[in-house]
């Protein structure tokens, strides 16, 4: 440490460097942007250059960058043009933030949270087509989070409530009429239905979400993302932003529903980087989800004995798509969250390895929610990574437990 070259040091804190050997330290030259030593107050301050910009941590704790495993960009962009009922524990809350959010919106009134549940609102129930009337009966008002979608009563004119899709419901009253909840895969009903979709009024453009999306990313303390699901335009939109202007963080993304030849034709290969962009694995996606009553289980959901789950394509179809990806070089990611569905998904890559001798790269299970021991087994003699979202455990929790029971939900091996 001798060249007096730091244009910012950080220093006076406690410096977390999770090396090896566990080192701290207090302080942190910086030179142009980019991090070019650790170590005490002293050795730091040997670094510095005159005018350099110094900030006293003060005591505080410093971390190396985090990096989201599992998240979507564009949705959280577009999210940000909704109310945000994340911290919403009543009903009226919920309604106030909707009249504040509908003073300044002409269009459709939209709201975005994590779970809504009557357990956790003080007026012990879930909001109605009713209640959202309240805030306009003139036009759109929906609010949704990852089990539910609840709408006002205009949308609900414009809905057949009869045509339920399997895995989903739409609760009445006495009297026959529909409360203007739609649970599970009735969200698909809706004009907010899609799984990790956009606000009903796209308000903005997949430029905007994107930028959007990352620069709340950084506002949380993230220094990369992995962004697990990009349509061809989300990722030509992705290498515009970082030629143009740069992307604000590190985002890694992952190809949805998109064919290896596809990408190849727009200049795309798994580990490329350009910038601050690279590609990660290609996303697929298995069975569904165990809060829908739709992943694929070994013994069935409680209350419905007939029903064990369901998957997106057959077993035959899984291996396909894993044995196409690894032929062109890409890796894999794989939604998956039922124990039964875990066991195929993990047990498919297995043999996609041995039929190519070693897999293009590291290779991801999505959620995970029941991993069963044979899924870990293999997980760990091919070193797939465990992309585990353990606040599900917090906003889903009473969901799932009661959906497979509270002696299953206990035993179950967790990840994450």
């Amino acid at each position: 440490m001798t060249d007096k070259i730091a244009d910012l040091i950080l220093f006076g804190g406690k410096v977390y460097t999770l090396d090896a050997a566990g080192t701290t330290a207090t302080a942190i030259a910086v030179s142009k942007g980019k991090i070019h030593a650790v170590g005490s107050d002293e050795q730091v301050e040997k670094l510095t250059c005159p005018g350099a910009r110094r900030v006293d941590l003060a005591g505080t704790i410093v971390l190396p960058g985090l990096i989201d495993s599992h998240i979507h960009i564009s949705y959280i962009g577009h999210a940000s043009q909704a109310a945000s009922l994340y911290d919403a524990w009543s009903i009226a809350e919920i309604l106030d933030r909707l009249k504040e959010h509908a003073e300044k919106t002409p269009g459709a009134v939209t709201g975005v949270g994590g779970n809504f549940h009557d357990t956790s609102l003080a007026e012990g129930r879930l909001p109605t087509a009713a209640d959202l009337d309240i805030v306009a009966t003139d036009r759109p008002v929906i609010i949704t989070d990852v089990n539910k979608t609840i709408v006002n009563s205009f949308v609900l004119r414009h809905t057949d409530c009869d045509d339920v899709p399997p895995g989903g419901e739409v609760p009445k009253d006495a009297s026959g009429k529909p409360l203007g909840i739609f649970l599970y895969a009735a969200k698909r009903m809706t004009p907010l239905g899609a799984q990790g979709g956009a606000t009903v009024t796209e308000a903005i453009s997949m430029e905007e979400a994107i930028t959007q999306g990352l620069m709340a990313a950084a506002c949380m303390g993230l220094t990369g993302v992995l962004d697990a699901q990009a349509s061809l335009e989300t990722i030509a939109t992705y290498q515009a932003i970082e030629r143009e202007k740069g992307l604000p963080i590190r985002a890694s993304i992952m190809p949805r529903d998109v064919k290896p030849a596809e990408l190849e034709k727009v200049g795309a290969s798994a580990g490329l980087r350009e910038g601050r962009l690279t590609f990660g694995p290609i996303k697929l996606a298995f069975d569904l989800w165990i809060m829908h009553r739709t992943a694929m289980m070994y013994e069935s959901y409680v209350g419905q004995p007939d029903n064990f789950g369901m998957s997106r394509v057959s077993e035959k179809e899984l291996q396909q798509q894993i044995d196409e990806a690894f032929s062109a070089g890409w890796p894999v990611g794989i939604h998956t969250t039922g124990d039964r569905g875990i066991d195929v998904v993990a047990s498919a890559i297995e043999k996609g390895i041995e039929k190519v001798g070693q897999a293009p790269g590291r290779c991801h299970l999505i959620h995970v929610y029941f991993p069963p021991e044979k899924a870990l087994e293999i997980a760990s003699r091919h070193s797939l990574a465990i992309a585990a979202q353990p606040t599900f455990i917090r906003t889903w929790g009473e969901t799932v437990r009661a959906f497979v029971g509270q002696e299953r939900e206990q035993s179950h091996p967790r990840c994450g």
